[in-house]
């Protein structure tokens, strides 16, 4: 089947970005917060630990110079807009738009990967990884050189995922492996058979019912988790009551 690609995905991509801010704007307006954005940008001292939001505090504290955090967004959001305009824009065709348009405008990723988060400096090389590996697990290409480039880069990636996100970069770690064995194994024929897109589905399924099942049975996870919720509703403001804990 031949593939048709989508043109003028620059206006999917611009509309994105209104809706970006819009949606960060409102979280802003209404909570006061958007994660760690004050801590990160460097107006408070006090805030969440440890190397991976050290790393986040040293990057965007760069920018905290501007002062205003809505302006900051708007920056962050347009960088982050064409970056993946140039990532996934020749990814796109005709029998795939659909699912794109789902994934790309998920509320919490328009939030939590244009913005002043830790996840915002992790999706993008996260993105990149993986069609990197794409390229690995499909290209025909034999030459050592470009191997040795490919496998480079993928681990020069990784790193700095790892340096970003530590234990939650897991997975990658895993892709990684599992797609070097994929590749130097022969399975014979029993991939055509296999209906990609129902596998996707179920594994986001089961991994979302995994990641509540850890959260709630480890006693660390939960604690975190209502900190992180205790500490986003703090805030009172005039759309809703004081909120006790």
């Amino acid at each position: 089947m031949e593939r048709i690609l989508v043109k003028n995905t620059f206006y999917f991509f611009l509309t994105r970005y209104v809706l970006t801010i819009t949606l960060c704007f409102l979280t802003l307006f209404v909570t006061g917060r958007l994660g760690d954005i004050d801590f990160l940008l460097g107006f408070i001292e006090y805030g969440a630990g440890g190397t991976t939001s050290t790393v986040a505090r040293e990057v965007f504290s760069k920018l905290g110079f501007l002062g205003n955090r809505y302006i900051i967004i708007c920056l962050i959001a347009i960088l982050s807009s064409l970056i993946l305009l140039i990532l996934l824009t020749r990814f796109f065709d005709r029998q795939n738009i659909n699912s794109w348009k789902l994934i790309l405008l998920a509320p919490g990723l328009l939030i939590y990967t244009n913005s002043v988060t830790k996840e915002t400096l992790f999706i993008y090389p996260a993105i990149l990884f993986v069609i990197l590996e794409c390229f690995y697990l499909t290209g025909k290409d034999k030459k050592p050189f470009n191997f040795f480039i490919n496998l480079i880069l993928r681990v020069s990636i990784l790193t700095l995922m790892i340096s970003l996100r530590g234990d939650l970069s897991a997975p990658y770690i895993a892709l990684f492996f599992l797609s070097l064995f994929l590749k130097n194994v022969y399975f014979g024929n029993i991939f055509k058979s296999l209906k990609i897109n129902t596998l996707i589905f179920y594994s986001f399924i089961f991994s979302i019912i995994v990641t509540f099942t850890i959260i709630f049975l480890k006693e660390d996870f939960f604690t975190q988790t209502i900190v992180y919720l205790q500490s986003s509703f703090k805030s009172p403001n005039i759309f809703r009551p004081n909120i006790n804990i």
